[in-house]
């Protein structure tokens, strides 16, 4: 069974300066922001991830380890993004591969699927 997914590739080029952000956002900068954070890239990755309701994958080369930091703004959000879904997830991306100098490609990725039940 495969889910979408998306890859995250190439050489990430963040800036670890407390006033250096990556800014996830879809269509306004300079709008509402909702969080922010800082890790490495596997944390930005996942947490990205968990905004657009679709699962990265980390396939970046260098140093996964840097810190940095990034804020996400209101419009990032997939449950804000209605019948424009698809478009503001791609316009999300390109934002983020343009400050963080890494790209995204969607693909079918072999996904494992757990069901929890209880006994009766």
């Amino acid at each position: 069974m495969g889910c979408a997914t998306i890859a995250a590739r190439g050489q990430p080029k963040v800036e670890t300066g407390w006033d250096q952000r990556v800014n996830v956002y879809a269509e306004n900068s300079g709008g509402l922001r909702t969080w922010g954070g800082s890790g490495n890239m596997d944390k930005f990755l996942k947490q990205l991830g968990d905004e657009l309701g679709i699962p990265i994958v980390n396939e970046v080369s260098g140093d996964g380890q840097k810190i940095f930091s990034w804020e996400k703004h209101f419009d990032a959000n997939f449950t804000h993004m209605d019948k424009r879904r698809n478009e503001l997830t791609d316009d999300v991306l390109r934002n983020v591969a343009v400050q963080a100098g890494i790209s995204f490609e969607r693909e079918k990725e072999p996904t494992q699927v757990w069901f929890v039940t209880e006994e009766p």
